[in-house]
């Protein structure tokens, strides 16, 4: 009977090595298969950059006009405010002239905006040639420029400049206005020990949107630089530049790189691509890769990606 007990048990632990066995076997040839998306990549031909910075309105010299006094006089009385416009032959201010005591009205020989030089009251005695007030004309966007400063080493970073576009703080909407920058001689302005370009900006109002704002020397002005520089991909044995979607980019030792869809037959494996990221705008990035390891007719893989080295079997899903 003894015999009889040893020979089942011995038989229950046969049938349990043989099932460990082939479980094993079938874990080790069990695949796992990694849900993606996937998104384009294409030839880049330029790299774009944009750069935001604060800037004011600059009335332009010659659209200011200056009102003094050949003489000296007491002020009598001011007709206008600061900031409001007039119109030309408008009476501005009165005005006693010292030596015989004449009375003397001041009208403006241009229309425009006016800005007082400094605080004036009435009593006050105003010197020969001092500038009481200027009338300053904004009808177009001739009549001004943009000043902007951005740090040299920004400047320089952003290669070659193609256009800006320009907000008016005093505007609710978000409309924005092209402009470009005015060729003359970039002057240095040092401020906390940086280094800044003073760029001067002309707005472009081909469409006279400019009528529907509120233009005020001085006022700020929100100015987005536009950088492009042309990308050479044509040359052999180079590197060369794509877009693709920011998601695509994920870090492996250190380094960038990207996932693409490789079909081999009835399966498809992910190939995986070092890459350097030149630059990054919103939802997309320009890259640069070795030549012949990309081509613009690849997919990439741009969700499911995190948990990727390189040859994982995968499949394309609607929803991860």
């Amino acid at each position: 009977r003894k015999t009889i007990i040893k020979i089942v048990v011995l038989t229950v632990l046969i049938i349990l090595m043989v099932a460990g066995m082939q479980y094993k076997i079938y874990s080790e040839k069990k695949v796992v298969t990694y849900q993606v998306k996937l998104g384009e990549i294409s030839d880049a031909t330029s790299l774009d950059a944009a750069y935001n910075v604060s800037g004011n309105l600059v009335v332009r010299k010659n659209n200011i006009y200056a009102v003094s006094l050949e003489y000296n006089a007491k002020l009598d009385e001011l007709y206008v405010d600061d900031g409001e416009n007039v119109e030309e032959g408008q009476k501005l201010f009165q005005v006693t002239r010292l030596t015989d005591r004449a009375e003397i009205t001041i009208t403006a020989d241009v229309a425009g905006t006016i800005e007082f030089s400094k605080d004036y009251y009435s009593g006050n005695i105003v010197s020969q040639y001092s500038s009481i007030l200027s009338i300053y004309q904004l009808s177009s966007s001739d009549d001004f420029y943009i000043q902007a400063m951005v740090p040299v080493s920004v400047y320089e970073k952003l290669s070659n400049i193609s256009s800006a576009e320009v907000t008016f703080s005093n505007v609710l909407s978000d409309s924005k206005l092209d402009g470009t920058l005015e060729d003359r001689e970039l002057s240095v302005q040092k401020m906390n020990n940086i280094d800044y370009y003073n760029l001067a900006i002309k707005v472009d109002d081909s469409e006279s949107q400019l009528d529907n704002y509120k233009l005020v020397k001085g006022m700020d002005v929100n100015v987005t630089l536009c950088s492009s520089q042309k990308l050479e991909n044509d040359t052999q044995n180079q590197d060369r530049y794509y877009t693709v979607p920011f998601s695509a980019i994920v870090s492996r030792d250190e380094k960038n790189a990207i996932f693409t869809y490789k079909q081999s037959g009835d399966e498809a494996h992910a190939k995986m691509v070092i890459v350097d990221v030149i630059s990054t705008n919103g939802d997309t990035a320009v890259i640069r890769a070795d030549n012949g390891t990309l081509s613009k007719n690849d997919k990439v893989i741009t969700e499911g990606n995190y948990k990727l080295s390189g040859n994982e079997l995968i499949s394309v899903s609607e929803g991860i």
